[in-house]
């Protein structure tokens, strides 16, 4: 359970049925990173920050998932940092054949 979920296994947890009026605000990760691949192929989905009336379905947003925020910067700054090392590895090694 802690592989897919990132929740403890000894945690005491009840799940929560969203109602279906509620399912349009979640979405997959667009995965651009090891992170959001995980999550994608985790099945696992997200929303902005808000509140769900569980009567209604109703979706009310009050702000933006900034843990999701935090996945993408992440895997940008990895793909960044591997793809400056490799650039750089590339470019070191092409100089000894000019």
């Amino acid at each position: 359970m802690t592989r897919r979920t990132g929740l403890s296994a000894t945690g005491n947890f009840e799940p929560i049925f969203i109602p279906e009026a509620a399912e349009a605000a979640f979405r997959r990760p667009i995965p651009v990173g090891i992170g959001t691949a995980w999550q994608r192929l985790t099945g696992q989905q997200y929303a902005a920050r808000g509140v769900i009336d569980l009567a209604t379905g109703e979706f009310t947003r009050t702000g933006i998932n900034r843990t999701q925020a935090l996945w993408h910067t992440v895997d940008v700054g990895a793909n960044i940092a591997i793809g400056g090392s490799a650039a750089a590895y590339w470019y070191s090694i092409s100089g000894d054949e000019q």
